[in-house]
């Protein structure tokens, strides 16, 4: 049958045309437009700009701005601090309505005042199309953080006050959104973390020119050391609350009468409180040591072999296993190198016998200065932070017994150049069982952290990378490392802000700068420059404080 076609009659010719013409038609109009293939539909729309793209066009963080003198409520959206082209003040909203393939931002400044914020809200008027990019101004790296992609009509985010609040109080919002998606902002606001505090006159020394030496937590209570200065003789008085609230009676007691130029350092001896003190000698200070019954004893001119003292930091006082022990700096241009660092440990549990503290080893020495600034017991002995110039090197010395008693059992020595060159002051303490270190990297002025992996950071690999904390404010006073709930906290007098601010770490550890996320201030009042003291006392936030008008306040932050 190969070579046979069937003959096709009229009727069957109509039939096969009207199958072929829409074929041929289809035919014929691809091969019009080009394509050899079937004809298929148009690719779906591109995928929208994400984080990144949107992030690229926003501008960089604005500068700083000078506090207005209030504390704002929140702002509509058409009161921008900057704004894209397309974006437009609708009444008081701002519309955002991108033309294609373009994206549109506005950026809004918020002001806190002296209060920690805690969260930002925003409501929008209306949003359709897809999603918009928030982000906000990380003060602490100098870049936008992106807060993630939303969709919604009212948003609440959680913002950490140590990063995102600016020296000068303002926290800055940005917004982009491209093409399809358009809004509307209406409103913008802050939510402040307002600190309430029971605050409590302590007026019975009378309104003289106070001035606080020390505040600190004795059996869960509040004990003051004051100076008064009621005439040309100054006189510094215990003041002891009879609860942590600083409610009821404050019990009080003279300490020193004459010529006293600073209380150098204190320790809890087994529940007892032991001081160091000097009278303005340069080559001497004192110990004393305060009984159950409130009676002090011991007052006596610790021997420093006729050496003066370094009057930087003064001598340190820490309980080692127990005993009082007192590290403290020396120099003497007589002797060889000229500046050391020395150790003694009492060999009794109050220290009040001069004799008890019959040896003195050598912790370090340099022909250049030595600064201590402090001295903690670790799981495995004392251990000493001192400070070498003029590199300004932080060092770490672990003693190799539990009593140091001799200059031997200080040979453990971490170096920490790699932190940079440190400003004054630092501070050693015990966070959650591991010593832990804070500092000012003079370089960058910033505060910084870091905590041993180990009980006693014997090991230099026991040292992490120290974090920092926050950008440092040179005229900040009373910075001081401590901790609350075994978490470290840091607190300072904030000149800008003008008050007592706890910067405390949500870890342990407060490796991250996003660990330290939550920020507190102090009572509002206004205080005399330097005369404030900043506590833990049973786990609770207390500042002492003296007022304008001369009089001591105490306050303890409710819980």
């Amino acid at each position: 049958m190969s070579g046979y076609f069937p003959i096709i009659g009229k009727q069957d010719r109509r039939l096969l045309a009207m199958f072929l013409l829409p074929v041929l038609a289809a035919a014929l109009t691809a091969c019009r437009s080009g394509n050899s293939g079937p004809v298929t539909p148009p690719d779906d729309e591109p995928d929208p700009p994400g984080i990144a793209e949107l992030l690229a066009e926003l501008p960089a963080v604005p500068a700083d701005l000078a506090p207005s003198g209030g504390m704002m409520d929140g702002l509509d959206g058409s009161e921008f601090l900057l704004a894209s082209g397309g974006a437009s003040a609708v009444g008081t909203s701002l519309s955002l309505q991108p033309a294609a393939d373009s994206i549109d931002w506005a950026v809004w400044a918020l002001e806190s005042g002296s209060e920690p914020v805690s969260s930002l809200g925003m409501q929008l008027a209306a949003i359709s199309g897809g999603e918009f990019l928030l982000a906000v101004a990380n003060f602490h790296t100098g870049s936008w953080d992106p807060a993630g992609m939303f969709a919604l009509g009212e948003i609440e985010l959680a913002l950490n006050d140590n990063l995102n609040a600016s020296p000068q109080g303002w926290v800055f919002v940005a917004l982009a959104v491209a093409h399809p998606t358009s809004l509307s902002v209406s409103r913008l606001a802050l939510q402040l973390d307002a600190s309430n505090w029971i605050v409590t006159e302590v007026s019975n020394l009378g309104p003289y020119q106070a001035r606080i030496h020390d505040l600190l937590s004795v059996d869960g209570k509040p004990l003051l050391f004051t100076v008064e200065v009621p005439d040309s003789n100054e006189e510094m008085w215990i003041a002891t609350g009879e609860s942590v609230d600083g409610q009821g009676t404050w019990d009080y007691q003279e300490f020193f009468s004459g010529n006293l130029a600073a209380l150098r350092d204190r320790a809890m001896l087994g529940g007892m409180l032991a001081v160091l003190y000097d009278t303005g000698v340069t080559d001497s200070f004192h110990y004393a040591y305060r009984s159950a019954d409130g009676s002090w004893t011991g007052r006596f001119n610790f021997d420093t072999k006729a050496a003066q003292l370094g009057m930087m930091t003064g001598p340190q006082l820490a309980e080692v296993s127990g005993q009082p022990a007192i590290c403290f700096e020396t120099f003497n241009w007589n002797v060889e190198p000229n500046y050391a660092i020395y150790y003694s440990r009492a060999s009794s549990a109050t220290g009040v016998n001069p004799d008890a503290w019959n040896g003195q080893a050598m912790v370090a020495s340099s022909d250049n200065v030595l600064y201590v600034h402090g001295m903690v017991e670790t799981a495995s002995g004392p251990a000493i932070l001192y400070q070498s110039y003029p590199d300004k090197v932080l060092h770490y010395v672990l003693s190799g017994s539990v009593d140091g008693a001799a200059s031997s059992d200080w040979e453990n020595v971490i170096s920490f150049p790699q932190y940079g060159a440190a400003n004054w002051p630092a501070s050693l303490h015990v966070i959650d069982g591991h010593p832990a270190i804070m500092f000012i990297n003079e370089t960058d002025s910033e505060l910084m952290y870091v905590r041993a992996a180990s009980s006693d950071g014997a090991a230099v690999a026991d040292w992490p990378d120290a974090s920092s904390i926050m950008p440092y404010d040179p005229d900040s006073t009373d910075l001081e490392l401590t901790s609350v709930s075994g978490k470290p906290l840091v607190h300072y007098y904030d000149p800008v802000k003008q008050t007592m601010r706890f910067v405390i770490s949500s870890t342990a550890t407060g490796g991250n700068p996003s660990d330290w996320n939550q920020v507190v201030n102090g009572p509002s009042d206004p205080v005399v420059f330097k005369a404030i003291r900043a506590a833990v006392i049973a786990d609770r936030l207390a500042v002492a404080y003296v007022d304008m008008d001369g009089q001591l306040q105490y306050a303890v932050r409710e819980q």
